[in-house]
């Protein structure tokens, strides 16, 4: 979390505007949301920081929250209050109900790299459903696993928002990333890093 908060406020004082949208990802697991003071401990630490909370994507998956559905609900609902954005990562592979998806409020739908990655005709009418929820749910949605020309043509094609893969790019150390914003014409990318 210091390290998320520190890379943070480093890009926010860049004096290069395409650094200053800039989020990170901070994957939180089900052993964090063991503890009743998560959020506490992640809003203590934006704060100190002095960044801004809707900088910070909380990412959680599904095993995570149904693991401890009360527990990560009231948690989840304090970061959210906060400003925080919350992701549901590697959807699809849990078993959460589209009643629990729509009271955990989350901002971002993650669809599991199984369903790009296979191709068959079953996941991709289960990927195009999956899509469609949470643009009902007016959620982003982000494609993971991207790794071929052909998936990420098929992911746009059904509406993805955004999309994650070695094919856009591996992960990198922070000056990399760096080099590669200041090379390319983008407004908000999403950096990712574990906690």
């Amino acid at each position: 979390m210091n390290r998320v908060c520190r890379q943070l406020r480093e890009w926010a004082s860049l004096d290069d505007p395409r650094f200053h949208n800039l989020a990170l990802g901070l994957n939180l697991s089900a052993v964090d949301f063991s503890s009743t003071e998560v959020a506490d401990h992640v809003i203590a630490q934006i704060s100190s920081a002095g960044v801004k909370p809707s900088a910070v994507m909380v990412e959680v998956t599904e095993s995570a929250v149904m693991g401890n559905l009360e527990a990560a609900r009231r948690e989840l609902k304090k970061l959210d209050d906060f400003g925080c954005r919350l992701a549901l990562d590697d959807f699809g592979t849990g078993y959460s109900s589209l009643a629990q998806l729509q009271r955990l409020r989350f901002d971002v739908l993650k669809i599991d790299r199984s369903f790009i990655a296979s191709g068959n005709t079953t996941n991709e009418s289960l990927t195009g459903a999956i899509v469609g929820i949470a643009q009902l749910l007016d959620m982003l949605v982000v494609a993971e696993g991207i790794e071929t020309e052909e998936q990420l043509h098929w992911v746009s094609n059904l509406g993805c928002h955004f999309g994650q893969g070695y094919l856009l790019a591996q992960p990198m150390p922070a000056a990399e990333f760096n080099e590669l914003i200041e090379q390319l014409e983008v407004e908000t990318p999403v950096a990712r890093t574990s906690a």
